[in-house]
Parts: structure tokens; sequence; C-alpha cells
């Protein structure tokens, strides 16, 4: 078949990597899936072509890219899995042709697909046109789709708090912020919500915390004590964050000290437990999620921004003993 086909065939199975090993393709693997596709006519001379579409060649070239692998060159992995979508791709159209192709070479063999003669293409042909035509359409269709997943496709179509849940694991793994799109309506109020809000944690399973534009908490899922109850849901990659986490040991000083210590630039939340001297009153609405609790003298943080200590007036309170674990969030 022509070069142009080949490479139409290329962006359907590097998309079919995509989608199957649930991680968009880079440009490199983009490149290693063109490079793949092209090889067995680009880089063998038109004598050695039996040799060059056989799985002999494929499995040669396959214990040279794992040789690169283990070098740990970078990029290497990708140009190589991109390559070996390309390349069997390449053979797997060839032998739709009429002439089939060398694919057990240096056996006389040759595989063809489909056996009835009649429905293989003849290179050059108008058959094989269309072909590339049909190729290019299912291209526009998984191409998009190989950059969210297949996993991300079926969770954009169920949009449900496990699904949400599952994807900002995911992106929050990778070092990525995230966002949450929902609808669905507050549980105290039953008043309807519906936002696109950064999400903060994930404190049980089919949970988030999300972060609202007013920088107030809220606990949206479908267990009884969320405080919205999302009718669909999606969890979205944001940009690329740095994560540092901190843990300060408090012993007779004020919550406020954290502020003169903390970079004001980044987003800051705190986790763990503080001793007062005597107890404090806390302010929270019904819709949002308390992540300051208080019991007695004895203060619990749950993802609690820093701006709450300014909010709940816990800045100039004394702290007899306490540990929390810091956790701070900056833009690359």
């Amino acid at each position: 078949m022509k070069l142009w086909t080949h490479l139409a065939g290329g962006l359907v199975f590097g998309s079919l990597l995509g989608l199957v090993g649930a991680q968009p393709l880079s440009w490199i693997g983009w490149l290693g899936v063109a490079w793949g596709s092209a090889a067995p006519h680009l880089f063998f001379r038109k004598q050695s072509l039996p040799y060059s579409h056989s799985l002999l060649a494929a499995l040669e070239a396959a214990l040279v890219w794992a040789l690169l692998c283990w070098l740990k060159l970078p990029g290497v992995p990708w140009l190589a899995l991109g390559w070996a979508a390309g390349y069997l791709g390449h053979l797997l159209l060839d032998s739709m042709t009429v002439k089939g192709a060398s694919l057990f070479w240096p056996s006389s063999v040759i595989a063809v697909l489909p056996k009835q003669e009649t429905l293989r293409v003849e290179p050059g042909s108008p058959a094989e046109r269309k072909l590339l035509f049909v190729l290019l359409g299912i291209a526009l269709l998984l191409v998009p789709l190989q950059a969210v997943g297949l996993r991300g496709v079926l969770h954009s179509l169920v949009q449900t708090p496990q699904a949400a849940e599952e994807d900002y694991l995911r992106h929050a793994h990778q070092g990525y912020r995230v966002h949450v799109r929902f609808k669905g309506f507050h549980n105290a109020s039953q008043r309807p919500v519906e936002g696109d809000w950064e999400a903060i944690h994930a404190p049980t399973a089919n949970t988030l915390l999300v972060l609202d534009p007013n920088g107030r908490v809220h606990r949206i899922g479908n267990h009884p004590t969320d405080t919205i109850r999302p009718s669909k849901i999606r969890a979205l990659r944001g940009e690329p964050v740095q994560v540092e986490t901190r843990e300060i040991t408090l012993r007779h000083q004020p919550l406020g000290v954290l502020l003169k210590e903390l970079p004001p630039d980044a987003q800051v939340f705190l986790t763990g437990w503080a001793i007062l001297e005597e107890p404090v009153a806390l302010n929270y609405s019904q819709e949002e999620f308390p992540t300051i609790a208080i019991s007695d003298t004895r203060l619990e943080f749950t993802h609690a921004p820093i701006a709450e200590l300014t909010r709940q007036r816990l800045s100039g309170v004394e702290i007899l003993r306490g540990y929390l674990l810091i956790r701070i969030v900056r833009g690359k």
C-alpha cells in the first residue's frame, strides 16, 4: 500500500494504543507511530521487502528497543511503543492486499486477511483510496478520544462520584491540579447548585472535597454526610502543580505563627490536631463542610485551607500542643 495509507493507519493504531494504555500519546509517541508506519518501506531496500514485512524483523527491532529502554534513555519507551503500533499496523494493512504480506519470512507462507481475494485491496487502486478515507475518518474519531483514554470516555458518559474520585486520584497522582464540573443540590437546604470548582482531597470512597470560588470547602458525593449531592459530576485535569508536605509540631505558641512561615503565593492546607487552653466557637453554615472541628479543647483539621485560621478567628489562639501535616500546592 501507499505511504499515506500506512500513515493514516498509524493514526488509528496509535490512537488504539493510547486508549488501551489509558495514557494519551505524547509528541514523541506520535513520532514513533509515524516512524514505525513508514519503516518497512523507507528503511529497507526493495529486495529486502519480504524480510522487512516479517514478524522476524519486528522481533529483532523489539530487541533493539528493549535494549534502549533498559539504558533508560529519555523518551525512548514512548518512542518504542509508538514505533511498535505503527510497524504492526503497517504489516496488518499489507496483509489486506491482494498479494498479502510475508509475515512468516523466510517461510514462503503468505499472510492474507481476509481469505476471500475479492475483499482484499489492490495497491494503488480506487479501493485503496476508499480505505485511506475510511482510516482517516476513524482517526478523526479516535485521536481526540485517546487524549482522555478509554476510562475517561466511559467516565464522561456515566459522570458518577465514583468515576470522578477515580479520575481525581489518577490526575493528582500524576502531578496535576484537578477541577470538578458538577450539577446537583445542597443536602441541607435542597438548594440547586452547579459549578466548576477545584478538587482538593478525596477523604473517603466516592467523595471529594472541593473549594468554591469564595474559598469555602464542600464535601460532594452520595454519602449521607456529604454536603452536596451531585446528579452528574466529572473530574478534569488542570495545569501541572508542585506539591510539598511539611510536618509541624506546636508547643505553647499561637496558631498564627504558621502564617509567617508559609509561602504567600501557594495554596496551603492543614491536617492534624491541636489542644487549646480553652474552648473556642467555630462558625460554619449548613451548606459547607467544617474543615476544622472542635471537641472540648481539641481542634481537628481536615484539609483546612490556611485562610480558615483567620476566618474562624483562630490565628491568635494559644496552642498547648499539636501536630499538623501541611500540604503546599504551587503552580509549575
